[in-house]
């Protein structure tokens, strides 16, 4: 695949060290710690499709939809440029229907009243991507994939994700989700990990991607300015027989 076709994260280190971004039609997930970095990941990846000319759909739930375009609003991008007639991102918030049930949809905000209802919110995701399929692509950020997780269980966010990863694969779109790490080492949740094609961890001042077919690339990192920087050149991991791999795409 040509570096061209490669949808970059908007994080120059992650870029380098995917060899050029993250393929189309696959699936990444960011795992680590409470507020270690994963959301920023998240928003960047979502910030620099918008300004590459794709769409995006935010799923947010663990903060209102106007706390992401706050978040958003934060790294420099301006919101109001990508509404109009025809907007170029979606929310969908699953948290503001649990303490307000009068919420209504908006042009670029749709809500889903329980956070159970994993086949409404595999609708509003098809739906809201059917919208923006005019454009070259979608990336689509899932945050988190421990709410729904917790608030479903294991077995029933592995069908969620394995619908939404085949929906993917048939197009050029992209899934990142973020997934905390006493999750990611339950055996419960393997399964879910092993559908992904990329897993990228956070765990303090480390950073390791795993991909299928590649040697594993850990680096030491900091953050700067909200931004992920390299503290120390790369270096190759040996594969651990017992790691969590990600599928083929």
């Amino acid at each position: 695949m040509a570096k061209t076709d490669l949808l970059k994260t908007g994080i120059e280190l992650l870029d380098r060290l995917l060899g050029g971004g993250i393929n189309p039609g696959s699936l990444c997930i960011v795992v680590g710690e409470p507020l270690g970095g994963k959301e920023l990941i998240a928003l960047e990846f979502f910030c620099e499709g918008l300004r590459l000319g794709e769409g995006g759909i935010y799923v947010t739930m663990v903060n209102f939809a106007e706390e992401v375009e706050s978040a958003i609003a934060s790294r420099g991008l301006d919101l109001s440029a990508y509404r109009g007639a025809n907007p170029k991102y979606r929310i969908i918030d699953l948290y503001r229907p649990t303490v307000d049930f009068s919420v209504e949809d908006s042009d670029t905000v749709t809500y889903v009243p329980a956070p159970t209802d994993l086949a409404a919110l595999s609708s509003k995701i098809v739906d809201a991507a059917m919208k923006l399929s005019h454009l070259s692509r979608v990336r689509i950020i899932i945050d988190s994939l421990s709410s729904i997780i917790s608030f479903a269980s294991p077995k029933s966010a592995l069908r969620f994700m394995s619908f939404m990863k085949a929906k993917v694969q048939l197009s050029s779109n992209v899934i990142l989700a973020t997934l905390e790490q006493k999750l990611a080492n339950d055996v419960e949740t393997e399964s879910i990990l092993h559908l992904a094609n990329t897993l990228i961890f956070l765990e303090k001042n480390r950073l390791e991607i795993r991909r299928r077919g590649k040697t594993p690339v850990e680096v030491t990192v900091k953050f700067s300015n909200e931004k992920i920087i390299e503290a120390n050149p790369p270096k190759k991991t040996q594969k651990n027989q017992n790691s969590k791999k990600p599928s083929e795409h």
